[in-house]
């Protein structure tokens, strides 16, 4: 998550003197709960208490609010 939000060299390596980057100057707010914290892992997408969830098991991020879950 760093490597989005601070600067890098060319091959992705954090480093505040880096010519890459930052690519976000923050993550952007879930439309859906007003939230734009990145939780990592657990507990799983749609527990609504963060704005994005990450996995690092299949490196996906998606929204942590419930209507992206699946819920009505």
């Amino acid at each position: 998550m760093r490597r989005l939000t601070e600067a890098t060299d060319r091959d992705g390596v954090l480093d505040p003197g880096g010519s890459c980057g930052p690519r976000l100057g923050r993550f952007p707010t879930d439309p859906h709960n007003g939230k734009s914290i990145v939780r990592i892992d657990t507990p799983s997408a749609g527990a609504d208490t963060d704005g994005w969830h990450f996995s690092s098991s299949t490196l996906l991020m998606t929204g942590d609010d419930l209507v992206s879950n699946g819920a009505p």
